[in-house]
């Protein structure tokens, strides 16, 4: 009934975008409220309003973190290659009402990515992206004696404090050099690994693979000579789409 997300209708004669809860979501107060450029920025923001702060010091530390962020960047979070420009010169939002886009090359959607890993929809490709995004937003980052010193809010500094940036970072780095990248590149997940004990039960059933497709080719000579047919070979039927028959003759 407060419409803090969505309206019936709409503002009138307007053409917003159907909200989440139902209804349009312009006209709404979240609507108005959103200024973000970016798609991760407006979902954090939506959250901040769907689960609003009810203590005066979270509140004022908040305030004085988005401040700060906004107005009064610190060098060691703007500087070329520091992680707040890296967020705002990618992922900005269609039809996003906080301004233009931005150039050169950013960070991609990260909160996204992680979702999908974490529902195991992520692709090798989008994995690899993941991977290679953590590393270049922990490089990004500023050591803690440069923060601290031109950090002024201190909800900031204990962001910053608080993220294992070089126990991440070791992590991340060993986990890219098990990944054999032309293979990753091109979405094939039985030859993804480049260090067979990684995953020793995918090694065991690639053997048995190319066992069977031994047997299938040996198959496939003998219809050859049975129907005289030299060129036969096999083929695929598609019957769904995500199911497919193999090795029909």
């Amino acid at each position: 009934d407060l419409e803090i997300f969505s309206t019936p209708r709409g503002l009138p004669g307007g053409r917003g975008e159907r909200g989440r809860e139902g209804g349009k979501e312009e006209g709404s107060l979240f609507w108005f409220l959103n200024q973000t450029t970016t798609s991760f920025g407006a979902r954090l923001l939506r959250e901040w309003v769907r689960k609003p702060l009810m203590r005066k010091e979270e509140i004022e530390g908040r305030l004085d973190a988005v401040e700060e962020l906004a107005f009064t960047l610190p060098p060691c979070l703007e500087e070329e290659g520091g992680v707040v420009g890296g967020f705002l010169r990618k992922g900005r939002r269609k039809g996003g009402r906080g301004g233009g886009g931005g150039g050169g090359r950013g960070f991609p959607d990260l909160g996204a990515m992680v979702t999908a890993l974490q529902y195991h929809k992520v692709t090798p490709k989008r994995l690899l992206l993941l991977l290679q995004t953590v590393e270049a937003v922990l490089l990004s980052f500023p050591p803690s004696l440069t923060a601290d010193a031109e950090v002024q809010s201190s909800l900031l500094r204990a962001l910053l404090r608080s993220l294992p940036q070089t126990s991440l970072l070791h992590d991340v780095r060993s986990f890219l050099s098990l990944l054999h990248l032309p293979a990753t590149q091109q979405e094939d997940k039985p030859h993804m690994f480049s260090d067979p004990s990684f995953y020793p039960s995918l090694s065991r059933h690639l053997a048995l693979l190319r066992d069977l497709e031994g047997q299938m080719d040996e198959e496939l000579g003998r219809a050859r000579k049975e129907m005289k047919k030299p060129g036969l070979a096999f083929r695929s039927l598609r019957t769904g789409v995500n199911s497919c028959v193999e090795y029909l003759i």
